[in-house]
């Protein structure tokens, strides 16, 4: 896994891309920007939760026990994958890791929407959801700040940190509003679509180290300032 995402950030047209960028501004703002996706999509998991439990017990005759039970399966998976995050994030590279970490939320999503009353399909959905909790928030996104800035860290880490506060203001409004425009599966599925989109701009966007396609850290020894 290693290895491909080397070789896919060596792509002519990929460096041609990210060095286009880094005409106008440090490429390392466009990873700042796709670890806030990122954040953004996985605090669905533990903002927006509470909002899709309660839509399942109205409309789909979940109990409260049930719901209780599912958040409890989210917290142990969660904190079962963290157990193991070092060794994930060194087999699959922290770009790989991120994006699948949002396939396993859409995954998660997706068991919850078609669970009906099978609670093995609702308990398997609350397990997904949890290893996206884990993978999906600030450690991979912390680790990328850290590699791609050597000045202004604490400001883009606070700019990517800034999308769980994003989806506590618009998370829950936005859920609601789904529910209640187009209905459980509905809200299931177009909140999955966005969430496969933003992965897709993880995965086109994100490297976890600049020397892969030839560049400085944001202030690191031979930056070149493109506004400079």
């Amino acid at each position: 896994s290693r290895r491909m995402a080397e070789e896919g950030a060596g792509h002519p047209k990929t460096r041609a891309f990210i060095h286009a960028t880094h005409r106008f501004f440090h490429y390392g703002w466009m990873i700042c920007l796709a670890c806030f996706l990122l954040i953004f999509c996985t605090s669905f998991i533990s903002l927006g939760f509470s909002v899709i439990m309660v839509g399942l017990r109205a409309h789909a005759g979940l109990t409260g026990t049930q719901a209780s039970t599912i958040l409890t399966i989210r917290s142990i998976s969660s904190f079962v994958a963290m157990l193991v995050a070092d060794r994930y994030f060194e087999a699959l590279t922290f770009r790989n890791g991120t994006v699948l970490a949002l396939v396993f939320e859409i995954i998660g999503l997706q068991l919850l929407c078609i669970a009906d009353d099978n609670m093995v399909i609702y308990s398997v959905g609350g397990a997904f959801a949890g290893v996206c909790y884990a993978y999906g928030l600030m450690m991979p996104a912390s680790v990328l700040m850290k590699r791609w800035f050597k000045k202004d860290l604490a400001f883009a880490l606070a700019v990517a940190s800034a999308g769980t506060g994003a989806c506590s203001v618009l998370g829950s409004p936005i859920l609601q509003a789904l529910i209640n425009g187009v209905g459980m599966q509905g809200m299931f599925n177009l909140l999955c679509v966005f969430i496969a989109v933003c992965a897709f701009f993880v995965f086109v966007i994100v490297r976890d180290r600049p020397a892969e396609v030839g560049l400085e850290p944001y202030g690191g020894v031979g930056w070149d300032d493109p506004e400079a």
